[in-house]
Protein backbone atom coordinates (compact mmCIF):
# COMPACT_ATOMS: atom_id res chain seq x y z
CA UNK A 1 0.00 0.00 0.00
CA UNK A 2 1.36 3.43 -0.93
CA UNK A 3 1.77 5.50 2.26
CA UNK A 4 2.97 8.71 0.61
CA UNK A 5 4.19 9.89 -2.77
CA UNK A 6 5.81 12.94 -4.29
CA UNK A 7 6.00 14.44 -7.75
CA UNK A 8 6.90 18.02 -8.67
CA UNK A 9 4.94 17.78 -11.93
CA UNK A 10 2.13 20.31 -11.82
CA UNK A 11 3.32 21.70 -8.47
CA UNK A 12 3.83 25.47 -8.70
CA UNK A 13 6.51 25.34 -5.98
CA UNK A 14 8.83 23.52 -8.42
CA UNK A 15 7.70 24.98 -11.75
CA UNK A 16 10.96 26.89 -12.33
CA UNK A 17 12.81 23.57 -12.58
CA UNK A 18 10.72 22.33 -15.53
CA UNK A 19 9.96 19.02 -13.80
CA UNK A 20 8.08 17.62 -16.80
CA UNK A 21 11.52 17.03 -18.27
CA UNK A 22 14.01 17.28 -15.38
CA UNK A 23 12.13 14.87 -13.08
CA UNK A 24 12.83 11.88 -15.35
CA UNK A 25 14.30 8.59 -14.08
CA UNK A 26 14.29 9.10 -10.32
CA UNK A 27 17.77 8.14 -9.15
CA UNK A 28 17.58 8.63 -5.37
CA UNK A 29 15.10 9.05 -2.51
CA UNK A 30 16.20 9.01 1.12
CA UNK A 31 14.84 10.36 4.40
CA UNK A 32 16.60 12.75 6.77
CA UNK A 33 15.63 15.00 9.69
CA UNK A 34 16.54 18.62 10.36
CA UNK A 35 15.22 21.10 12.88
CA UNK A 36 12.40 18.80 13.91
CA UNK A 37 11.26 18.26 10.32
CA UNK A 38 11.33 15.05 8.33
CA UNK A 39 12.75 15.58 4.86
CA UNK A 40 12.89 13.52 1.69
CA UNK A 41 15.95 14.02 -0.48
CA UNK A 42 15.41 13.20 -4.14
CA UNK A 43 17.27 13.36 -7.45
CA UNK A 44 16.39 12.43 -11.02
CA UNK A 45 18.74 11.70 -13.90
CA UNK A 46 17.72 14.66 -16.07
CA UNK A 47 18.86 17.20 -13.49
CA UNK A 48 16.21 17.52 -10.75
CA UNK A 49 17.43 17.66 -7.14
CA UNK A 50 15.39 18.63 -4.10
CA UNK A 51 14.96 18.56 -0.35
CA UNK A 52 11.24 18.10 0.25
CA UNK A 53 9.46 18.50 3.57
CA UNK A 54 7.41 15.46 4.55
CA UNK A 55 4.45 15.14 4.33
CA UNK A 56 3.57 18.59 2.94
CA UNK A 57 5.82 18.44 -0.14
CA UNK A 58 7.05 21.95 0.69
CA UNK A 59 10.24 22.99 -1.05
CA UNK A 60 13.04 23.25 1.51
CA UNK A 61 15.49 23.53 -1.40
CA UNK A 62 15.51 22.48 -5.04
CA UNK A 63 17.73 23.06 -8.04
CA UNK A 64 18.52 22.00 -11.57
CA UNK A 65 21.88 20.22 -11.59
CA UNK A 66 23.24 21.10 -15.00
CA UNK A 67 26.36 22.10 -16.88
CA UNK A 68 26.98 25.14 -18.99
CA UNK A 69 24.86 24.33 -22.05
CA UNK A 70 21.17 23.72 -22.78
CA UNK A 71 20.15 20.21 -21.82
CA UNK A 72 23.56 19.59 -20.28
CA UNK A 73 22.39 17.71 -17.22
CA UNK A 74 25.05 16.04 -15.08
CA UNK A 75 22.99 12.95 -14.20
CA UNK A 76 22.63 13.50 -10.44
CA UNK A 77 22.68 10.09 -8.79
CA UNK A 78 22.61 10.81 -5.07
CA UNK A 79 21.97 13.67 -2.65
CA UNK A 80 22.87 14.37 0.96
CA UNK A 81 21.97 16.95 3.59
CA UNK A 82 24.98 18.49 5.34
CA UNK A 83 25.09 19.74 8.95
CA UNK A 84 25.15 23.42 7.93
CA UNK A 85 21.95 23.06 5.90
CA UNK A 86 23.70 22.83 2.55
CA UNK A 87 23.15 20.01 0.10
CA UNK A 88 25.65 17.77 -1.69
CA UNK A 89 24.82 16.12 -5.03
CA UNK A 90 26.70 13.30 -6.73
CA UNK A 91 27.05 14.05 -10.45
CA UNK A 92 27.85 10.83 -12.28
CA UNK A 93 28.10 12.34 -15.74
CA UNK A 94 29.81 15.43 -14.40
CA UNK A 95 32.47 13.35 -12.59
CA UNK A 96 32.04 15.55 -9.53
CA UNK A 97 30.43 16.26 -6.20
CA UNK A 98 28.62 19.58 -5.97
CA UNK A 99 27.74 21.33 -2.73
CA UNK A 100 24.87 23.80 -3.11
CA UNK A 101 24.45 26.68 -0.66
CA UNK A 102 20.93 25.46 0.11
CA UNK A 103 21.13 27.02 3.57
CA UNK A 104 20.68 30.39 1.85
CA UNK A 105 17.16 29.66 0.64
CA UNK A 106 14.93 27.27 -1.33
CA UNK A 107 16.06 28.58 -4.71
CA UNK A 108 19.78 29.09 -3.95
CA UNK A 109 21.98 28.32 -6.95
CA UNK A 110 25.56 28.97 -5.77
CA UNK A 111 27.68 25.83 -5.50
CA UNK A 112 31.16 24.42 -5.00
CA UNK A 113 32.47 21.54 -7.11
CA UNK A 114 35.14 18.94 -6.41
CA UNK A 115 36.09 16.22 -8.94
CA UNK A 116 35.54 12.48 -8.49
CA UNK A 117 35.29 10.09 -11.43
CA UNK A 118 31.73 8.88 -12.13
CA UNK A 119 30.49 9.86 -8.68
CA UNK A 120 27.45 7.74 -7.83
CA UNK A 121 26.98 7.70 -4.06
CA UNK A 122 27.44 10.13 -1.15
CA UNK A 123 26.82 9.87 2.59
CA UNK A 124 27.37 12.26 5.50
CA UNK A 125 28.95 10.44 8.45
CA UNK A 126 28.24 12.45 11.60
CA UNK A 127 30.43 10.22 13.77
CA UNK A 128 33.54 10.66 11.63
CA UNK A 129 32.51 14.20 10.62
CA UNK A 130 33.23 13.49 6.96
CA UNK A 131 31.24 13.06 3.79
CA UNK A 132 31.92 9.82 1.96
CA UNK A 133 31.66 9.69 -1.81
CA UNK A 134 32.08 6.67 -4.06
CA UNK A 135 32.85 6.60 -7.75
CA UNK A 136 35.15 4.84 -10.18
CA UNK A 137 37.75 3.00 -8.09
CA UNK A 138 37.68 5.25 -5.02
CA UNK A 139 35.91 5.71 -1.71
CA UNK A 140 36.74 9.33 -0.91
CA UNK A 141 36.31 11.20 2.38
CA UNK A 142 35.75 14.97 2.49
CA UNK A 143 35.65 17.51 5.28
CA UNK A 144 33.26 20.44 5.16
CA UNK A 145 34.89 23.88 5.21
CA UNK A 146 34.18 27.42 4.05
CA UNK A 147 30.96 29.08 5.18
CA UNK A 148 27.30 28.16 4.68
CA UNK A 149 27.09 30.82 1.96
CA UNK A 150 30.34 29.69 0.33
CA UNK A 151 30.82 26.00 1.09
CA UNK A 152 34.01 24.06 0.38
CA UNK A 153 34.76 20.33 0.42
CA UNK A 154 38.34 19.25 1.07
CA UNK A 155 39.40 15.67 0.50
CA UNK A 156 40.83 13.98 3.58
CA UNK A 157 43.40 11.95 1.69
CA UNK A 158 44.57 10.13 4.83
CA UNK A 159 41.08 8.61 5.10
CA UNK A 160 40.17 8.05 1.42
CA UNK A 161 40.81 4.53 0.11
CA UNK A 162 40.91 2.63 -3.16
CA UNK A 163 38.06 0.21 -3.77
CA UNK A 164 38.91 -3.50 -4.08
CA UNK A 165 36.81 -3.65 -7.28
CA UNK A 166 35.84 -0.95 -9.76
CA UNK A 167 32.66 0.96 -10.59
CA UNK A 168 31.82 2.25 -7.13
CA UNK A 169 28.10 2.84 -6.89
CA UNK A 170 26.46 3.12 -3.47
CA UNK A 171 27.67 4.12 -0.02
CA UNK A 172 25.73 4.44 3.21
CA UNK A 173 25.71 3.61 6.90
CA UNK A 174 25.20 0.07 8.12
CA UNK A 175 22.34 0.77 10.51
CA UNK A 176 23.24 -0.21 14.06
CA UNK A 177 26.99 0.28 13.60
CA UNK A 178 29.07 3.41 14.13
CA UNK A 179 31.98 1.86 12.22
CA UNK A 180 30.64 0.06 9.13
CA UNK A 181 29.60 1.40 5.75
CA UNK A 182 27.80 -0.33 2.92
CA UNK A 183 29.75 0.02 -0.32
CA UNK A 184 28.64 -1.49 -3.64
CA UNK A 185 30.57 -1.78 -6.89
CA UNK A 186 29.98 -3.21 -10.33
CA UNK A 187 30.95 -6.69 -9.17
CA UNK A 188 30.56 -6.90 -5.38
CA UNK A 189 28.89 -5.64 -2.21
CA UNK A 190 31.02 -4.85 0.84
CA UNK A 191 30.91 -3.69 4.41
CA UNK A 192 33.78 -1.27 4.97
CA UNK A 193 35.25 -0.93 8.47
CA UNK A 194 36.51 2.59 9.09
CA UNK A 195 38.49 1.53 12.16
CA UNK A 196 40.56 -1.15 10.44
CA UNK A 197 40.20 0.17 6.86
CA UNK A 198 39.13 -3.14 5.35
CA UNK A 199 36.44 -4.18 2.89
CA UNK A 200 34.61 -7.41 3.76
CA UNK A 201 32.54 -8.98 0.95
CA UNK A 202 28.90 -9.37 1.93
CA UNK A 203 27.22 -12.62 0.87
CA UNK A 204 28.39 -15.04 -1.77
CA UNK A 205 25.42 -15.08 -4.14
CA UNK A 206 22.39 -12.96 -4.89
CA UNK A 207 19.23 -14.34 -6.45
CA UNK A 208 21.19 -17.46 -7.38
CA UNK A 209 23.03 -15.58 -10.11
CA UNK A 210 26.58 -15.14 -8.90
CA UNK A 211 28.19 -12.34 -6.89
CA UNK A 212 26.47 -9.27 -5.54
CA UNK A 213 27.45 -7.17 -8.52
CA UNK A 214 25.64 -4.13 -9.80
CA UNK A 215 23.77 -3.32 -6.59
CA UNK A 216 22.33 0.17 -7.05
CA UNK A 217 21.07 0.69 -3.50
CA UNK A 218 21.48 -1.20 -0.24
CA UNK A 219 20.28 -0.48 3.29
CA UNK A 220 19.37 -2.44 6.40
CA UNK A 221 16.95 -2.26 9.27
CA UNK A 222 18.35 -4.43 12.02
CA UNK A 223 19.32 -7.72 10.42
CA UNK A 224 17.03 -7.22 7.42
CA UNK A 225 18.97 -6.10 4.34
CA UNK A 226 17.20 -4.80 1.24
CA UNK A 227 18.80 -4.01 -2.10
CA UNK A 228 18.02 -3.27 -5.73
CA UNK A 229 19.88 -4.36 -8.83
CA UNK A 230 18.76 -4.29 -12.48
CA UNK A 231 16.57 -7.04 -13.85
CA UNK A 232 18.25 -6.58 -17.22
CA UNK A 233 15.12 -7.09 -19.30
CA UNK A 234 13.43 -3.72 -18.79
CA UNK A 235 13.97 -0.54 -20.77
CA UNK A 236 16.20 1.17 -19.76
CA UNK A 237 18.06 -1.97 -18.72
CA UNK A 238 19.19 -0.58 -15.37
CA UNK A 239 15.66 -0.60 -13.94
CA UNK A 240 14.16 -3.27 -11.69
CA UNK A 241 10.80 -4.68 -10.63
CA UNK A 242 11.99 -6.03 -7.31
CA UNK A 243 13.35 -4.96 -3.95
CA UNK A 244 15.23 -8.02 -2.72
CA UNK A 245 16.44 -9.21 0.66
CA UNK A 246 19.66 -10.96 1.62
CA UNK A 247 18.31 -14.36 0.56
CA UNK A 248 17.50 -13.07 -2.91
CA UNK A 249 13.75 -13.20 -2.27
CA UNK A 250 11.67 -10.23 -3.42
CA UNK A 251 9.35 -9.10 -0.59
CA UNK A 252 8.47 -5.92 -2.52
CA UNK A 253 7.46 -5.95 -6.19
CA UNK A 254 6.52 -3.06 -8.45
CA UNK A 255 4.07 -4.63 -10.87
CA UNK A 256 5.19 -2.77 -13.99
CA UNK A 257 8.82 -2.33 -13.00
CA UNK A 258 10.79 0.84 -13.32
CA UNK A 259 12.52 1.44 -9.97
CA UNK A 260 16.23 2.12 -9.62
CA UNK A 261 16.84 2.46 -5.88
CA UNK A 262 14.91 1.56 -2.75
CA UNK A 263 15.73 2.62 0.82
CA UNK A 264 14.47 1.77 4.26
CA UNK A 265 12.60 4.76 5.71
CA UNK A 266 15.21 5.87 8.26
CA UNK A 267 15.03 9.63 8.94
Amino acid sequence: MVQWSFTPDGDSRYADLQPASSFTYVSEAKARTSGGSTLVLVTASYGFAAVVEYPTGKRRWAGLVAGSGPGDDLNPHDIELLPDGNVAVACSRGNAVRVYAASQGPTATDYFTTPLTTTHGIHWDSGANVMWAVGGSKLAAYTLAGTPAQPVLTEKTSVSVELPTSDGHDVGAVAGSSDLLWVSTGSALYQYSQSVRTFTPYGSTACGRGPWGGVKAVSNSGSTVLFTKPDGDLSPNWLARYVRDASGAAPYVLADGGIYKARWWQP
